[in-house]
């Protein structure tokens, strides 16, 4: 499955050794007193994917909070980094652990780009802000500390699907080391932590046809409307191919293990189809199962199932 290339996240380091701990993680600064860090954001542009951030942190169960207040009484400031990386959205820049003028440095949003989105934006200020904490890079196993990353997690994570981003933004070995350094108890949360991009389009619309005659089954298919894409996504959606797929089974309709292990040839590019797919059939009761497959391989969530009964053929 294709994967957007992961951008670099860089912590302006402060401290001159950096101790890996027991576990995974790694901690490198000095805590906030009392876990309480306040910050002021000097980018508003990028005031959702902050927002996220914070939220992701705040939740995680460690005993710390990231309070918003006047540039003033900041403890952090986030704001546009000039540097041409940051610049180009290819990276971002923060202060490790407890500073004077703190400092988080984050790119211009362009929900147009692959690369300048929120998704991405929310990811960096949530990998920017675990080096607020004191939180150095996770070389070792899955983390929103790995040195690199992208919305769909950090580099040494498992490999997700392009419709989806890593909307939990912490996974626990980020908590853990949260928890090392401010204490707490960590608040897991079910499921992956992913969250689609986009909704997935309908089932095709299906028409089968016993043509006693001919003593075939005729299909014809009309594809449902395509996603509306997040703006990004757009130009990845160019030159593949959308269209619908389908399983066959003599008896019951196909289980999910059997749509999932479906072959290849059961892809129809194209949302529109008409013609025979069953000649001569052998007499029995027939269920069919429609999928359709949008233009970065995502499968609809609902399938539309339709029955032939096959009568004996006749004698004499």
């Amino acid at each position: 499955m294709r994967r957007r290339s992961h951008l670099a996240l860089v912590a302006a380091i402060v401290l001159a050794v950096t101790a890996p701990s027991a576990d995974a993680f790694t901690v490198h600064g000095r805590r906030w007193p009392h876990g309480l860090i306040t910050y002021y954001d000097a980018a508003p542009d990028q005031a959702w994917a902050l927002a996220r951030a914070v939220s992701a942190w705040n939740g995680s169960g460690a005993n710390l909070r990231f309070v918003a207040t006047s540039r003033s009484r900041a403890d952090v400031i986030v704001e546009h980094g000039k540097n041409p990386a940051i610049a180009s959205c290819r990276r971002a820049v923060a202060t490790v652990g407890r500073v004077r003028h703190a400092r988080v440095f984050i790119f211009a949003r362009n929900d147009g780009s692959p690369y300048c989105n929120r998704f991405n934006a929310a990811f960096f200020l949530t990998h920017e802000l675990g080096h607020v904490l004191g939180l150095a890079h996770e070389l070792r196993v899955c983390a929103t500390m790995n040195p690199s990353g992208n919305m769909s997690g950090g580099e040494f994570c498992p490999n997700r699907q392009p419709w989806q981003w890593f909307c939990r933004l912490v996974e626990p070995d980020d908590v853990a080391g949260a928890i090392a350094l401010y204490g707490g108890v960590a608040r897991p949360e079910p499921g992956s932590g992913m969250c689609p991009l986009y909704t997935s389009q309908g089932p095709p619309d299906v028409h089968l046809e016993w043509l006693a005659a001919e003593r075939a089954v005729r299909m014809s298919v009309q594809g449902s409307t395509a996603p509306a894409y997040a703006p990004f996504l757009r130009a990845e959606t160019s030159g593949h191919a959308a269209g619908f797929g389908f399983a066959e089974a003599n008896g019951s309709c196909p289980n999910g293990a059997a749509l999932a292990s479906r072959p290849d040839d059961a892809f129809q590019a194209g949302d529109r189809w008409d013609g025979v797919i069953a000649a001569d059939p052998s007499p029995g009761r027939y269920c069919y199962v429609f999928w359709s497959v949008d233009a970065l391989g995502r499968r609809s969530a609902t399938t539309a199932r339709r029955i032939i009964v096959v009568p004996p053929r006749a004698t004499g």
